[in-house]
C-alpha cells in the first residue's frame, strides 16, 4: 500500500478478496532502490493498515498455524 496512491482503496480491496475467498496480503514499503527518496511520503505501516481495516470490518484474531496462509 502506498500512502496517497492506493490507500483509499484498502477496505475495497479487502472486501473484494473476502467476497471471492481470496487471501490478500498488504506489504509494507521498504526504503530501498528507486523508492528511497519518496519513502517517508509513501510509507504506510502494517499498524496503519490494520487500524484502517479495523475501522471498516469486525476483525477477530485467528490462531497462527506455521506453514499456512
Amino acid at each position: 500500500m502506498l500512502r496517497g496512491h492506493n490507500d483509499a482503496h484498502l477496505a475495497d480491496m479487502a472486501r473484494w478478496a473476502i467476497e471471492r475467498g481470496c487471501v490478500i496480503r498488504f506489504l509494507e514499503l521498504m526504503p530501498i532502490g528507486y523508492i528511497k527518496p519518496a519513502f517517508k511520503e509513501l510509507y504506510l505501516s502494517s499498524d496503519d493498515i490494520l487500524k484502517r481495516l479495523e475501522d471498516a470490518f469486525d476483525l477477530e484474531p485467528q490462531p497462527f498455524k506455521p506453514g499456512t496462509s
